[in-house]
This record gives structure tokens, sequence and C-alpha cells, in this order.
């Protein structure tokens, strides 16, 4: 994706592992107009393109390099957890109900929770887990 945005927008990502914003983009006011266009506009020259994927993480990535926001903090975790089904380090601890996407260096008590892979799927403890918090 890196050398996709270099090549369709000649934007230089100089940090391979940079997290985007993965859970999502907060707009407060009339400032921030010129991001989403340009996010917008980004979003809407992809689809056009065979070599790119219709989704919008590639033109966030690229907009917030090149409104210089690279630097700017992520919401924590808790707010939008990303449950990935093959992510190794993804542990749960149901009894404190807390939950680690890195062996327990850190965890969270999510909000909100992004299951990315095996959506439903009954023999997965964290699925599991979720399924109990909501019922």
């Amino acid at each position: 994706m890196l050398l996709q945005i270099a090549e369709t927008f000649e934007i230089s990502i100089k940090e391979k592992n940079w997290q985007h914003w993965n859970g999502g983009v907060f707009l407060f006011n009339h400032e921030s107009d010129g991001f989403l266009n340009a996010w917008h506009q980004k979003t809407m020259h992809i689809f056009s393109l065979t070599n790119w994927k219709t989704r919008d993480q590639g033109t966030l990535i690229a907009t917030a390099w090149e409104f210089r926001l690279n630097k700017h903090p992520t919401l924590s975790k808790k707010w939008n957890f990303i449950a990935d089904y093959y992510k190794k380090s993804l542990k749960l601890n149901s009894n404190e109900g807390l939950i680690t996407d890195d062996d327990f260096k850190t965890s969270y008590k999510p909000i909100f929770m992004h299951v990315y892979h095996h959506w439903g799927k009954q023999d997965w403890d964290v699925w599991q887990w979720i399924e109990n918090r909501i019922s």
C-alpha cells in the first residue's frame, strides 16, 4: 500500500509501521473541512484505479501524512479494540474483563470491539466473551 500511495499521490510514508487511525476519524469543526475533502477526493480517485482496493484506509493514511498529522495521537484501543482472529498475541482474561493484542504488555476493557475475521465463530473464546458481554 505504501508504494501505491507514493505512486498515486506522491506522498512518502516514512514510518513503515505507522499506526493509522483505524478506529475512526473525528472531525470537530470547520477547520476539518480541508482534511475531509482531501480524503474524500483521494478515495473517489482510487475507486477508478484497478491496482487499489476499494477501501479508504490507504487514502486516509495519505491524507494524514499530506496534512502532517502523522504524529497526531490515536484514540485508546479501549474505544475501538480490533480483535483479529489471526493475531497470535491476542489474549483474553475473561475473569478480569481484559483483552490484549500484545500478550498483556497492555490490556483494555473495551467499550467497542471491531471483530476482524471470523465474525460469529462460536468456538472462539473472544467471540464467546463478546456475546456474554452484550447478552
